[in-house]
């Protein structure tokens, strides 16, 4: 019998075999039409206005289309659409009236499901990876992501009576629900954190020393050559792991990332050696400064690294100051215009200037925002917990 393993013990009906196309009044394509500055009224949503994990329309940055508008393209309550090209081909989104006056752009595919469904029930068939994998079958039959109404139309799952729908939504709405309380509990943390950095490295909040005493006013204007030293440390076999430089977790492991890359042990031979503590200037850092490294390994040449020279700095303070809104805009005017897919030089890095605390001042900044980490990754973790347990509902709920 086609019924899934975990079941509300009401139901006892066979699910039978259907179609998105059999479960909707229409599929069409939508406005072909440019984007203007939002008017104030009348929304557009295209395939970058759709969050990859929340599958939620994205508010920031709202556009309007431009020319005639007609109410064919506007979305109504229960519409999903569906990227039909490109990289995010696949991806869905279902509207819901709190959007505001939405209106889907020609990239993306709108199915308008009848009312004798559930439309949330076939949302949450996207979210699978079933899904996922016709998806990928589908998309490249013809050499380029892509697919068109008549392929979702024809894209097939099974489906319980209208009331089982119903109930299994309800249920996976209220991890929905949990999952962004979660999420906005994140983001108002990370909002704390970037506050609390403003003030510290601008001194407007400062720490009291081990006595309760004022620390020592910062000196000013030292020069990052005095502060640090360029390496290029080649001097090895190529026998170390090599990393990469990533915006969100800093230096991690090249093999634990999505993209692999084979090396041979001549062609490693030309990187450049790190040690823990050592900071990485990458391509990145124009959009999310410079990182520390907690790992020793092997970067590419292209990376230009750095460390402490001498003992008049405490590393974890300068690997949060290097991450602040404040420096990474004066990088990018430092180095204006030698950007070109070239990373920046110990050189160019050099000529920065910084006010710097004491030893012990900045050991206190950086232990007080390592904490602020802790409970961010901590909520995270939870986070991460829901989203799980949502994925094993799931798999265990639907066929």
């Amino acid at each position: 019998m086609h019924i899934p393993s975990l079941r509300f013990k009401e139901f006892e009906d066979e699910w039978i075999f259907t179609t998105l196309g059999n479960c909707c009044k229409s599929i069409s394509y939508g406005l072909n039409a440019a984007a203007k500055p939002f008017d104030g009224e009348n929304q557009y949503i295209r395939i970058t206005d759709i969050d990859d994990e929340s599958r939620k329309y994205i508010k920031n940055n709202r556009v309007s289309p431009d020319g005639e508008l007609t109410d064919e393209y506007l979305l109504k309550e229960n519409d999903i659409v569906f990227a039909r090209t490109g990289a995010s081909t696949g991806k869905s989104y279902i509207y819901k009236k709190e959007d505001g006056k939405l209106y889907f752009a020609g990239f993306l595919i709108r199915a308008r499901i009848e009312e004798k469904h559930n439309a949330k029930f076939i949302y949450y068939q996207t979210m699978t990876q079933s899904y996922n994998n016709w998806v990928k079958v589908m998309s490249m039959r013809s050499g380029q992501p892509g697919i068109n109404s008549k392929e979702y139309a024809s894209y097939h799952f099974y489906l319980p009576s209208l009331e089982e729908q119903v109930k299994i939504s309800s249920f996976l709405e209220k991890f929905d629900s949990k999952i962004q309380l979660q999420q906005e509990k994140i983001n108002l943390l990370k909002e704390q954190k970037k506050g609390y950095m403003q003030k510290l490295f601008s001194k407007k909040l400062r720490f009291k020393d081990e006595n309760g005493a004022d620390f020592p006013e910062w000196k000013t204007n030292i020069k990052a050559d005095e502060l640090f030293e360029s390496v290029s440390n080649k001097n090895h076999n190529g026998d170390f792991p090599v990393l990469s430089a990533t915006q969100d977790n800093g230096m991690v492991l090249r093999d634990t990332l999505e993209r692999h890359m084979a090396f041979s042990n001549e062609n490693l031979k030309s990187y450049k050696l790190v040690e823990t503590n050592d900071f990485i200037i990458s391509l990145r850092s124009f959009q999310g400064g410079i990182e520390i490294s907690n790992l020793q390994g092997l970067v590419s040449p292209a990376y230009t690294v750095f460390r402490k020279k001498g003992k008049k700095i405490y590393e974890p303070y300068f690997a949060k100051f290097f991450k602040t809104d404040s420096f990474i805009q004066r990088l990018n005017t430092t180095t204006y215009g030698i950007r070109d897919g070239k990373a920046i030089s110990y050189k160019d890095f050099a000529t920065l200037k910084f006010n710097i605390p004491t030893l012990e001042e900045q050991r206190k900044i950086a232990e007080f925002l390592n904490l602020l980490d802790n409970k961010i990754q901590n909520e995270q973790e939870k986070l991460y917990l829901l989203q799980k347990q949502k994925q094993a509902f799931m798999q265990q709920m639907l066929i």
